[in-house]
């Protein structure tokens, strides 16, 4: 029955190897003295047959590991060198990291802004706080109530200004400008302009009025309202005075007026066009100023509930989320200084190394090579004619060139289910371990492997070379009253001490002649 060839076997074999040696020694003796001691007589006999797979590897590291950083960078310092032997988290190479220790130092003044404010926000306010925040809310209503008052002078104006263009500046070339009905006081050339002129001047008579109302109540009503109509008045005004300066620049001394009369007219609408642009000028100041003051009013009201009111919850929440992201950043920047520094990941030796101080370098690209010491392996490339014979646990005797004698043993760990292509051919990567390690093994050192790949055990065994196999088939010659007969067997396995097993055609205690190979019998 065939069996693979493994540990379990391995010493129980060695008995039985040794009894049925012994046994089959008796009747090859006796054997041979039946053969009148003739050397070219073989014996069937029982006994083992060992399959076996020879083929060279090379020791290896298990424990390899080509190290590179995860960023470029240039390198600052070399601690070690090819043939160091280095222990797990020795420094091997780093990087220049001073740029990234300015970012550590502002990433921890942020982290401990960060921490005091959220201490700030938990302890709540303080008594000294809180009257700041009291005192910057009665300053905004003091500003603001003068801001105000402030704002209500200019409306005021815009109307004293506004009314004095119309019914001074312009009025003293005008009859009956509060009527339906007024004149130019002279002739117009340009009777569209005249009309527009006098349609403007009734409206002007209206907005005047209602706009001397809304002075005298300014202090009941809502301000920014009328500020608002304040803006349309004035430019209904300017409006207004743009057509009136048309018509006296067009006025000249032969139209019924003095030279002296006409340059009063001019200077008199210059002047007031002039004091209603000064109008919408302040106006815009004072309304611009009375909302910022309205604005920091409320926000400092709003301050001053708040420090009353102390922190919220989602405040304290907030800030404990921007201290987690000060703290995250300080510690990004510490995993990048740490990363900065290439260290041996196992106790082992340096085997390569690359960098240099002052160089630069890229990301991941292999510097230092770092091996182990203690845990090496076997590794062998296996003929795929042979790779479906070997199996886990399989047995290995290894002979080192560096140790020729002496016998190791071993055992296959790993059969590679991917092939390895080496010169056009299909081969197999198998790793084999040694029993019991030896300190004087070395990496890259030569082995020559014997893998028992199966055994039979108490079967019929003959020599190959009492065998005759030819197209016909397997045969051999049996010995019987000195003749011999030539017999047809069936063979099974090839053990690599050159043992056939006899399936058939042959007993135990046969004699055979030993015939060598022959490729076709001779009967």
């Amino acid at each position: 029955m065939m069996k693979r060839f493994t540990k379990k076997y391995r010493y129980p074999l060695i008995g039985t190897a040794l009894v049925l040696g012994v046994f089959g020694a008796i009747i090859f003796s006796r054997s041979r003295e039946r053969a009148s001691n003739d050397e070219s007589i073989a014996v069937v006999t029982r006994g083992v047959v060992v399959e076996e797979v020879s083929v060279t590897g090379k020791v290896k590291p298990m424990k390899r590991a080509a190290l590179s950083f995860e960023r470029g960078g240039a390198i600052r310092r070399v601690f070690i060198s090819i043939g160091d032997r280095v222990v797990r988290g020795q420094a091997l190479i780093k990087l220049d990291t001073r740029s990234d220790e300015l970012r550590l130092a502002e990433a921890l003044a942020g982290e401990a802004a960060a921490a005091a404010k959220l201490a700030e926000l938990r302890r709540g306010t303080r008594e000294e706080d809180l009257a700041i925040a009291e005192a910057k809310e009665n300053a905004g209503a003091v500003a603001l109530a003068t801001a105000r008052e402030s704002l209500t002078v200019i409306l005021k104006d815009a109307f004293t200004r506004s009314d004095g263009a119309v019914r001074s500046a312009v009025d003293q070339f005008v009859s009956n400008p509060r009527t339906m009905n007024p004149k130019v006081n002279f002739l117009v050339s340009d009777t569209e302009l005249a009309r527009a002129f006098l349609e403007r001047r009734i409206l002007m008579e209206d907005v005047l009025i209602q706009w001397r109302d809304r002075s005298e109540r300014l202090g009941e009503g809502d301000l920014s309202r009328s500020v608002t109509e304040t803006y349309r008045d004035l430019r209904a005004v300017q409006a207004f005075l743009e057509i009136a300066a048309e018509i006296v620049n067009r006025l000249t001394a032969s139209s019924g007026a003095s030279q002296t009369t006409v340059d009063g007219y001019r200077d008199d609408v210059l002047s007031a066009r002039t004091s209603v642009n000064t109008a919408l000028v302040n106006l815009a100041s004072s309304d611009d100023a009375w909302r910022k003051a309205s604005t920091a009013f409320v926000v400092e009201g709003k301050n001053l509930a708040k420090a009353q009111a102390g922190s919220s919850s989602e405040e304290i929440a907030a800030q404990e989320a921007e201290y987690a992201k000060a703290a995250a950043s300080v510690a990004s920047i510490r995993n990048d200084i740490a990363e900065a520094t290439l260290r041996a990941p196992f106790t082992g030796v340096v085997t390569d190394e690359e960098g240099a101080e002052g160089e630069r370098v890229s990301a991941y690209t292999p510097l230092i090579s770092v091996a182990g010491l203690t845990a090496l392996e076997i590794e062998a490339n296996v003929p795929e004619v042979d790779i479906g014979r070997i199996a886990d646990d399989d047995f290995v005797e290894i002979i080192f060139d560096a140790f020729p004698g002496e016998v190791f043993l071993g055992t296959v760990s790993f059969v590679d289910p991917a092939e390895t292509i080496i010169d056009g051919v299909v081969n197999f990567r198998i790793i084999v371990m040694m029993d019991v390690p030896d300190e004087r093994i070395r990496s890259g050192l030569t082995a020559n492997l014997r893998i028992a790949t199966a055994e039979k055990r108490d079967v019929l065994t003959l020599p190959g070379v009492a065998l005759i196999e030819n197209d016909e088939g397997t045969f051999a010659r049996v010995v019987t009253d000195r003749r011999s007969t030539l017999k047809p067997v069936v063979v099974g396995s090839r053990g690599s001490d050159g043992a056939v097993e006899i399936v058939s055609g042959l007993s135990e205690g046969d004699t055979v002649e030993i015939v060598g190979l022959r490729a076709r019998s001779d009967d």
